[in-house]
């Protein structure tokens, strides 16, 4: 039997970026460095941690019933009702419930895009089909041919950045059978709330999923929540059953749901910092690419979230390039699903990590050049 810790002896360190992001300490491991040493830019957790106060002691001597302030609190921050909301330990606990409350159904995923979500439909017996094209007819299309009843889409879309409107839920909706299922991962949203479907929340078989851990930047507490109508709703808090969040994470929550100006400021950090990171990748790294001849200029696509930026670039150059920046101790995250091109993703620099990733970016630019990388 080959243990965990020598199989990850055996990959190579860029490997590790294209599984799950954030994985600091087995990066620094597999580079024989120490974690302090390493700028871990893999994952797209903001870098502004919500400040919350010391937790008192006595949180954990009672069982986390909950008094239902934290539902109200999440309610009002999402904007839904309290009924239409259910909290859980991570949106990723329920992507693992939501493919046991259906019979085996033709699921239909996007083949880039947060893995989780096919590898438990799979898990559970489902069968999942990959979909390339959100434009709203293009979908439809599939969804028709396909002959699927579960429809999987990640709201903006990670890596992608894609976002889809209420118009492309509608026609989707539409195409799926009476019964069907659309799951919404909206686990990057809450940088561009305008943006989210929750006022879709009355179409039947919607579910929408939110993560605190990403925008709060307290992905450790590992909090969630499913959207749905109140029947839904009920399901899902019947099978998560008693105590499915931690005390600790419903502390925190009632800190920081309800500090709206933090949320707000917060937002405005982000996206100033966002728009500063795509300009820097703009000027260091894709112009210096498409004018050396390593990639046609269509091969490059750079797209910028609140949280992340994502570069589109062909395989060859993306494995060179991800492992060019792990030897000078940078890491970012390596999406491998598409067959014909990968996706890069950078997770958001604070103003001082970002320069040091200017300054390595404009270190390598002659080996972009003469394609050394």
């Amino acid at each position: 039997m080959i243990s965990a810790k020598s199989e990850l002896a055996e990959q190579a360190p860029w490997e590790l970026l294209c599984e799950h992001g954030g994985n600091a300490q087995a990066l620094a491991a597999a580079l024989a460095i120490s974690s302090e040493s390493l700028l871990d830019l893999s994952s797209a957790v903001s870098p502004f941690p919500y400040p919350l106060p010391p937790m008192p002691v006595d949180i954990l001597t009672q069982l986390p019933y909950g008094d239902g302030s934290v539902t109200g609190l999440a309610a009002d921050c999402y904007g839904v009702e309290p009924e239409q909301l259910v909290a859980a330990s991570g949106s990723q606990s329920l992507i693992q419930w939501l493919p046991r409350t259906r019979s085996r159904s033709r699921v239909l995923v996007p083949r880039v895009g947060y893995a989780e979500h096919a590898y438990w439909w799979a898990n559970e017996g489902h069968s999942c089909v990959a979909y390339d094209d959100i434009e709203q007819q293009a979908l439809s299309r599939t969804i028709v041919s396909s002959g699927a009843s579960v429809l999987v889409l990640i709201h903006p879309n990670n890596p992608t950045g894609a976002y889809i409107s209420a118009s492309d839920l509608e026609c989707w909706r539409a195409c799926l059978p009476k019964d069907g299922l659309i799951v919404v991962d909206e686990a990057f949203i809450d940088a561009t709330p305008a943006a989210s479907l929750v006022s879709m929340l009355d179409m039947p078989g919607l579910i929408i999923l939110r993560s605190v851990g990403k925008f709060f930047g307290l992905p450790g507490l590992r909090l969630g929540f499913a959207l749905g109508a109140p029947a839904l709703i009920r399901r899902a808090s019947e099978a998560l059953g008693p105590w499915p969040v931690s005390a600790p994470a419903l502390w925190a929550a009632r800190q920081f749901f309800g500090d709206c100006r933090w949320q707000n400021d917060n937002r405005c950090r982000l996206l100033s910092l966002a728009e500063q990171q795509r300009a820097c990748l703009e000027q260091t790294l894709v112009r210096c690419m498409q004018s050396s001849g390593t990639s046609p200029t269509a091969d490059i696509r750079l797209v910028q979230t609140p949280l992340f930026s994502s570069l589109r670039m062909p395989h060859s150059e993306a494995k060179a390039l991800v492992s060019t920046l792990l030897e000078r101790r940078i890491a970012i995250r390596y999406y491998r699903q598409h067959p014909q091109h990968a996706w890069l993703r950078i997770g958001l620099a604070t103003d001082i990590q970002r320069q040091q990733l200017e300054e390595t970016l404009a270190d390598i630019q002659a080996g972009l050049s003469t394609c050394a990388i």
